[in-house]
């Protein structure tokens, strides 16, 4: 990386933040990051080794079932046994959902699922809040029959990095501590904050 004569500024103006940083520090900022994924070590979902460390959580991802317009509220996935289910492509939901073998419906989209479902195509979707509470307030659509109290799954929206030192990932957590504490995370995150 060449040195720059102004130090670079980085600005997101919807969440009103900016940092500036030398441009050594965003270099070492860039290899850091590029060995982190935004994952969770929860089983549940992924497999890392021990080599492999977690920050604390920025946000909050619950996976529902979602019935139909007017219909039914499933919170098991035995409930769905026999039913087509949509899903979105590429989503893990779980070894739960996996190992229920469900008939199911794979679309790209969310709005897909929604419609198919309204059309009577598939009797649930399944699918992780905030992305069908935003989906749905895009379409300008009510809100699914699910239960907000009986997700089938929480996971955690964390940084999972390999090769970091630990003072990067104690800096980072001691930084989103400190976004928490000022309620700026939520102002951040908007209409995607999900309650732990």
């Amino acid at each position: 990386m060449t040195s720059c004569k102004t130090d670079p500024v980085i600005t997101h103006t919807g969440w009103n933040i900016s940092l500036k940083l030398s441009s050594h520090e965003l270099q070492a900022i860039v290899i850091k990051l590029m060995n982190c994924i935004g994952a969770n070590k929860n089983p549940d979902f992924y497999k890392f080794g021990d080599e492999y460390t977690e920050s604390e959580p920025m946000n909050t991802a619950k996976v529902y079932l979602f019935g139909p317009p007017g219909g039914s509220v499933y919170t098991e996935l035995s409930q769905l046994k026999g039913k087509k289910i949509g899903v979105r492509r590429g989503m893990n939901y779980g070894k739960g959902f996996a190992a229920a073998q469900l008939k199911i419906s794979m679309v790209n989209d969310l709005a897909q699922n929604i419609k198919k479902l309204e059309m009577g195509r598939i009797e649930a979707v399944i699918a992780y809040i905030p992305d069908m509470y935003l989906t749905l307030s895009d379409l300008n659509k009510p809100m699914l029959p699910h239960d907000a109290a009986k997700p089938l799954a929480i996971h955690k929206d964390a940084l999972v990095c390999k090769g970091v030192a630990s003072s990067f990932m104690d800096t980072f957590n001691k930084n989103l501590k400190a976004l928490e504490a000022s309620g700026d995370i939520r102002k951040i995150l908007g209409d995607s904050y999900v309650a732990p």
